[in-house]
């Protein structure tokens, strides 16, 4: 029996997934490696995309306890991470980046959904914190704000470069 789902619940679904479920090893196949013809393979997650966003979603399942799964196009990942140079857009204020964010969807004229919005502001409040619990010496540093400097509340979402220790090797996409 098929059931239809609207994306916000398969997005609640896959958070809820990504946060909690069980075992084994995060990536079976060498990166760039073809897929198979034929293949068998179950996972508890399954991630599209291994930039930054599916990295963590993909580090936080696995520390959960679950079968992870990532799928990537490119040859290396690293995704839209890479090509802004590590960088990333944190809140350092809830109701203002909330509010921020709701002003960048009526200026492009787009639905929004605001219960998704505020979760993803609420999470995205973490990050700094979560990189920096895998790589404790890595060096962070605030470099702007939010993109769109015209709409108010702009200054509500910092802009975070994470820079690596001198002398310390990075290794790009891999894990």
């Amino acid at each position: 029996m098929s059931k239809l789902i609207s994306k916000r619940s398969f997005l609640k679904g896959f958070a809820a997934a990504a946060a909690g479920a069980a075992a084994a090893p995060l990536v079976h196949a060498k990166p760039g490696a073809p897929l198979p013809q034929k293949w068998d393979r179950e996972a508890d997650v399954v991630i599209l995309g291994y930039g930054g966003a599916g990295a963590s979603a993909a580090i936080t399942a696995k520390d959960a306890g679950a079968d992870v799964v990532i799928f990537e196009k490119c040859p290396q990942g690293g995704g839209n991470t890479a090509v802004s140079s590590g960088g990333m857009m944190i809140p350092n204020n809830r109701e203002r980046a909330i509010e921020y964010l709701r002003k960048t969807y009526d200026f492009a004229n787009s639905e929004k959904d605001d219960e998704l919005l505020t979760a993803f502001v609420d999470e995205a409040m973490k990050s700094k914190d979560f990189l920096l619990s895998l790589a404790p010496d890595q060096k962070v540093y605030i470099y702007g704000h939010a993109g769109f400097q015209s709409i108010p509340e702009s200054d509500a979402i910092d802009k975070w470069r994470f820079r690596t220790p001198k002398g310390q090797k990075t290794r790009g996409g891999d894990m």
